[in-house]
């Protein structure tokens, strides 16, 4: 038996010799290789057959699995059998000729990695033996080493053939390999015992290196990725299906390191320190790659498991120094490695590059988490040490610059480390932070002198530092001091002046030629001029994002007469706007752009001619944007190329021929990257400096000379592709402009035609998706000049440009729409903003003198009615996607697609057209009309604390619209009202609960526009109503009698409300936090009049309030008038008069609980004739308060004025007829007047009960007497009075036609068809 396991030994020892010396033979040798496997298998010329006996494929498969599947006795392995055959079926998938044999073989064997339902051979010898020998040497790990080889997998990732089944045996093979690695070894391997510490570390980092190649090599954010399930799987494992047993032996393996590393480095074991140092590298390649990932998928606000295992403390030891913890914190530890140096140079910079990714994901996370500086132990010498590094001259260049990367994410992300970062402490007893900053300000010589110093890669990084300094100072109070000592900095803004007005120079060639070795690595010879340019590019464009920011921090003015105070920034930098020349060349330098489409084109055409498995954004890089480094790994991974041409090109000149392709493209990436950033830069800054720039006449001719060459160089753009420079329009006008600025207006417009019109870069092509650029018009902003120096000729190129413009708009919004009702995007919801934007600007009667041809084009692309339908698809309340509706205060589409219904409803024809579309049908079938129909649509959501519900703010919206088309419509369209009373009838709860307000309830702002804008609607419906209508719509006439009976009561409750100001006062709540402030710096006062009521520098939101609720009540009583035909009184003969109308009972009687009677119109009358004498007594010009935001309009006295002359006039209309109408009742009943009688004429009562069923006539016309006696003459002292104000109102408001006096009419009116008895 001896003798034959000594035999069976030799056998195999041969066998091992044997497959050695074909490897090294086949080896890395194509050629060889054919001729040596096809005399193998050819063997006797004479037999030609390959069924004579087996070729080497499945001799060595046949081999393999005899090793893998016979048991092994103690003392004999046959590891050394199994590595031979592994390393010949490596050689052989280098041959395309024998590959696919390959994976055909490795397929069928199911000893290799086990079936794909139960563990294979190796996985049960490791089970058995993972606690006896060291598991290096076992045949199953020496099996794991030669399947998870950098060469064997990159050979498994090469380009896939055409033959879909291949790549699907391909896949397949490469998932049981994967399962096989995680199930049998990376969940397990830190718990087996080991003969050397040294294996361990070789295991992980062969494990944590297989997994993050697959997602180098396939990654999963790209969607023609090579083996798209592996790649997919590997995510899943270590994000969103993660588990504690797949991310602990990552982090541990990262936590504990610094104690083993110690311990190696004092055994004096460097080997296995060696291998510890490349198990780091390895695993937190994989950890940044995980994390970046995440900040690209779209459910990134949860924190992942592998987030949470980093922020946790885990079981280490030592670290670096001599302070002992049972548990250190992985972050901790991340930041300890940046600043050591014996872990090598990648580790630091690996370690640094996942802290960045860690921050960056967690700011995304909600609720957010715990900040990082809680986990560091020591935050101020971590910080120290970091500014260290970014100032040492000699440390690696990489790092420095991912350093300062970190540091401006933090101070962006990171409230609490922001402020040791700028300060340097965190209780005010150190400067480190603040002493970098000042150091990049202080250095003296010219403008690159800070690039000399901490070199361009660094100053590129250290720019966002000083730019999210700035951002964040206003919302960090701790830094605010360090920041505005910054800016208060004189040599610090001269140094930055310096660098934004540098002359760059001509771009670089980027067309590589030739390759040269630097420092070991191989780099084409154009990248160290194209990255040193693009990185001068980069550090431009933040300086002059710097001054931009720093002017849009400058406090406003407290009003509109205070001048504009200039920020230190702007006065280094404002004399270069002196200087044309000067400004033209930075100007235009920063809108240059060396992009060429035509690389593109050419790479993507030898793709797909001999590489049609290969495209080009899968050598996409991986890294974050702002992580990369310019020059020839900018976007395209040159070695990633390189590894995916190996099988399909076996010569390396071309290799070498595609490589220099890509490496153009990556330059010219580069360059353009930093004039994209420049051009945006400038576009910011000059929006910032636009309110300074106005009042500067001498600069206006230059920038719109400047206006017209640029937009006569993207007119004449041949090059297609993306579009790279858009017109970032500041050109403003004004009375004074001379005839070169209109000229250059004109070339101006005539240029942006062109534009639209160009065939190389039609901008329809961004909206189709054909190009990445997601708009064509950018921050454009064109204004006619003054019109008397614009003749015909020039207003017809300004019409065919607006007629070019909404052409473009109207097809792209219904693009838009379409594709919103696929997706949530939140560009998708810019583009639309933008475009509704431009569309309701350019269909303005002053801008498009005829809607014929927009609207034209609207029924022919469909528009409106896909705008309809995205919004009954649309989630109105925003309620889906609560983060998101906090972070931007209102839902997706909803806002833009009413807008766009209102700028169509403004124009006549264009409601006409919007109302065949449906819009009622829309309005009344969508996300929030079961809550409106059930009277649940409220101011506030508890979910969306201090700020307006967005399902409120769109009723409201939709009412607006619906009254506008009806106005708009008129009574030739009596269609359109009865459907929106229908709509009415379906909203009745919600309706009346704002017609129902008491004087007992609460008010806000958003709730008394809901009641104007449901007024607003009655009022149009009741206008649309022809009084000469045969057979009215009786629907309409039953919504329009259930208003007014309602709105009698309303206006009873507003009536007392505005006569007893301090309670409205009282009853007023705030929404906003800007309300909020603005109450409680309002004096309460309980002695208050109206008067004092409607000051505005007294009580601005109250007054506010007053006036709106004055502008209610003439909408009230206006729409009151055209329902009882109040005119038709005036006008016509008595017995024509609509007498079933007369709902005011004529009494003095002023009662809450009520409906209005005549007193109550009397005295609110008179109360608004007490303001409109106060306001009339001001110049009308006046504002009442200056406006404090934005937000806020001045309100004029003029429209005060007008607000309170309607209401009045209102008023006295709605009194005189309602009276006239009572008392001109043929069957007015006394016993229904009894009640009302009973305080003019109390001898009247015995009468009345003697008389009731005698003389009813008599008794009724007594009643008449006694009403016309009293209120007439009420109504005529009260038209008396009011005849000196409205004429005053007239001068004021600029009313001069004569014979308009309202006061005469109606007096005249009382005299003749109401009585007096002398």
């Amino acid at each position: 038996m001896s003798a034959w396991r000594l035999a069976k030994e030799a056998d195999e020892a041969l066998a091992t010799d044997a497959l050695d010396l074909i490897r090294s033979v086949i080896q890395d040798k194509p050629i060889l290789a054919e001729e040596l496997l096809e005399s193998l298998e050819t063997g006797d010329s004479t037999n030609q057959t390959d069924n004579s006996s087996a070729d080497l494929v499945q001799l060595t498969t046949m081999i393999l699995e005899e090793a893998l599947s016979r048991p092994q006795t103690r003392g004999f392995s046959r590891t050394q059998l199994v590595t031979s055959a592994m390393s010949v079926l490596s050689a052989l998938l280098t041959l395309p000729k024998y590959s696919l044999r390959v994976w055909l073989y490795i397929r069928s064997a199911t000893t290799l990695f086990g079936p794909s339902q139960t563990s294979g051979f190796a996985a049960g010898c490791l089970a058995r033996r993972k606690n006896h020998w060291s598991l290096y040497d076992d045949a199953g790990t020496t099996e794991f080493r030669s399947a998870t080889s950098p060469r064997s997998f990159r050979l498994r990732l090469a380009i896939p053939q055409d033959n879909q089944r291949l790549r699907q045996v391909k896949e397949e093979v490469l998932m049981r390999a994967a399962n096989f690695v995680h199930g049998e070894i990376w969940v397990e391997h830190l718990g087996w015992k080991y003969a050397q510490l040294g294996d361990r570390f070789e295991i992980g980092r062969r494990i944590s290196s297989f997994y993050a190649y697959i997602l180098l090599q396939s990654p999963p954010t790209i969607s023609s990725r090579p083996f798209p399930t592996l790649s997919r799987a590997v995510i899943d494992l270590f994000l969103y299906k993660a588990t504690t047993s797949v991310i602990n032996p990552l982090v541990s393996a990262i936590a504990a390191s610094p104690n083993i590393l110690g311990s190696l480095y004092n055994a004096r074991r460097f080997g296995d320190v060696r291998r510890l140092i490349y198990l780091l590298e390895s695993h937190l390649l994989l950890a940044r790659l995980v994390l970046n990932h995440k900040l690209l998928a779209a459910d990134n606000n949860k924190a992942s498991l592998l987030e949470q295992a980093l922020c946790a403390k885990v079981a280490g030891g030592t670290g670096f120094s001599d302070s002992v913890r049972a548990r250190v914190d992985p972050v901790d530890v991340l930041a300890t490695f940046v600043k050591e140096r014996d872990v090598g140079t990648v580790v630091p910079l690996e370690a640094i590059r996942v802290l960045h990714a860690l921050c960056a994901s967690l700011s995304l996370v909600v609720p957010s988490p715990p900040t990082i500086i809680g986990h560091l132990c020591h935050p101020e010498a971590t910080v120290a040490s970091l500014v260290r590094i970014v100032e040492h001259p000699y440390e690696e260049f990489s790092l420095r610059s991912a350093v300062w990367s970190f540091i401006s994410l933090a101070v962006d992300k990171e409230p609490a480390l922001s402020k040791l970062l700028v300060t340097g402490q965190g209780e005010g007893k150190g400067r480190r932070g603040e002493e970098a900053q000042e150091r990049a300000g202080d250095r003296d010589g010219g403008p690159w002198d800070i690039g000399r110093i901490f070199g361009k890669p660094i100053l590129h990084s250290l720019r966002p530092f000083f730019i999210s300094s700035m951002s964040c100072g206003n919302m960090v109070s701790n830094i605010s001091p360090v920041i505005e000592r910054a800016r208060e900095n004189k040599k610090f803004w001269e140094q930055i002046a310096a660098i934004a007005r540098e002359e760059l120079g001509p771009d670089p060639d980027y067309t590589a030629e030739s390759f040269v070795v630097v420092d070991g690595e191989r780099q084409s010879t154009l990248h160290q001029a194209v990255s040193v340019q693009s990185y001068r590019g980069m550090v431009k464009s933040y300086a002059i994002r710097i001054i931009g920011q720093d002017i849009f921090l400058q406090p406003a003015p407290r009003c509109a007469t205070e001048p504009l105070s200039k920020p230190l920034s702007y006065t280094q930098f404002t004399p270069t706007f002196k200087a044309d020349d000067q400004l033209n060349e930075l100007i235009l330098e920063g809108a240059s752009s060396c992009y060429d489409p035509t690389l593109y084109d050419k790479i993507l055409e030898q793709f797909s001619q001999g590489f049609p498995g290969l495209a080009l954004e899968q050598l996409d890089s991986q890294d974050p944007v702002s992580q990369r480094e310019f020059g020839d790994n900018f976007t395209f991974s040159p070695k990633l190329l390189r590894s995916r041409l190996q099988q399909c090109v076996t010569d390396e000149n071309d290799i070498d021929a595609i490589e220099k392709h890509v490496l153009s493209i990556n330059l010219n990436l580069s360059l353009t990257h930093a004039q994209t950033a420049m051009a945006d830069a400038w576009q910011f800054l000059l929006k910032q400096m636009l309110p300074f720039l106005r009042v500067e006449q001498a600069t206006r001719p230059s920038l719109l000379a400047l206006a017209s060459t640029i937009s006569a160089a993207l007119a004449q753009e041949k090059r297609q592709g993306d579009m790279m420079a858009t017109i970032h329009g500041v050109v403003w006008f004004s009375t004074t402009d001379t005839t070169p600025e209109v000229e250059s207006f004109m070339t101006l417009v005539d240029n942006v035609h062109d534009l639209l019109q160009n065939e190389a870069q039609p901008p329809s092509a961004s909206f189709l998706g054909k190009v990445s650029c997601t708009s064509a018009f950018g921050n454009a902003g064109i204004w006619p000049p003054a019109r008397r120096l614009v003749n015909a000729a020039k207003r017809l190129e300004i019409t065919g440009l607006v007629e070019a413009t909404l052409n473009l708009v109207v097809d792209a919004l219904r693009l838009t729409f379409d594709s919103a009702r696929t997706r949530l995007d939140l560009n998708l919801d810019r583009d639309m903003e933008l475009l509704v934007a431009v569309f309701e600007q350019c269909t303005r009667p002053d801008v498009s003198a005829s809607s014929l041809s927009w609207l034209t084009r609207c029924q022919e692309s469909d528009v409106i009615k896909s705008s309809l339908e995205l919004l009954v698809r649309t989630d109105m309340a925003g309620l889906s996607d609560l983060p998101l509706l906090r972070a931007r205060r209102f839902p997706l589409y909803s806002p833009h697609i009413l807008l766009f219904h209102m700028a169509l409803v403004s124009i006549p024809s264009g409601a006409e057209r919007f109302a065949s579309e449906g819009v009622v049908a829309a309005y009344s079938n969508n996300s929030i009309s079961a809550a409106i129909s059930d009277g649940l649509i409220e101011v506030v959501l508890p979910e969306l604390p201090g700020e307006r519900s967005p399902a409120h703010r769109t009723y409201c919206y939709m009412l607006s619209i619906v009254a506008g088309v009806i106005s708009a419509l008129g009574n030739q369209h009596r269609f359109f009202s009865a459907e929106a009373c229908g709509m009415i009838q379906l909203y009745g709860k919600q309706i009346a609960r704002a017609l129902s307000w008491s004087i007992g309830d609460p008010i806000t702002l958003p709730l008394l526009e809901e009641m104007e804008q449901t007024v607003s609607l009655f009022y149009a419906i009741a206008e649309s109503v022809h009084p000469t209508t045969a057979n009215p719509n009786p629907v309409v006439i039953k919504v329009l009698r259930v208003f007014s009976t309602r709105a009698l009561e309303f206006l009873q409750q507003l009536n007392y409300a505005l006569t007893h100001p301090n309670h409205l006062a009282r009853l007023l709540e705030p929404v906003t936090p800007e309300e909020r402030a603005a109450i409680e710096k309002e004096p309460m006062d309980s002695s208050l009049s109206q008067l004092d009521m409607m000051d505005l520098r007294k009580h601005p939101l109250t007054a506010r309030l007053v006036h709106m609720m004055f502008r209610l009540c003439s909408s009230i009583v206006a729409t009151l008038v055209s329902i009882s035909r109040a005119y038709d009184v005036l006008l016509k003969e008595q017995e024509e008069w609509p007498v079933q109308e007369a709902l005011i009972i004529p009494h003095s009687k002023v009662v809450l609980g009520e409906p209005t009677s005549l007193g109550t119109l009397l005295e609110l009358a008179n109360c608004t004739l007490d303001v409109l004498r106060s306001l009339v007594s001001r110049p009308a010009g006046q504002a009442l308060v200056p406006s404090t935001s934005i937000k806020d309009v001045p309100l004029a006295v003029n429209q005060a004025t007008l607000t309170g002359r309607r209401t009045l006039e209102a008023l006295l209309v709605y009194a005189v007829t309602q009276l006239a109408m009572w008392l001109s009742k043929p069957d007015l009943d006394p016993a229904a007047t009894e009640a009302e009688a009973e305080e003019h004429n109390h001898s009247h009562n015995t009468q009345l009960d003697a008389s009731k069923g005698r003389a009813p006539r008599a008794l009724a016309e007594r009643l008449r007497r006694g009403m016309t006696g009293e209120m007439t003459a009420d109504l005529h002292a009260l038209l008396t009075r009011a005849k000196p104000v409205l004429a005053k109102c007239d001068e004021m408001l600029g009313r001069s036609e004569k014979g308009g006096d309202l006061t005469q009419v109606l007096s005249r009116f009382l005299a003749e068809r109401i009585a007096v008895p002398a």
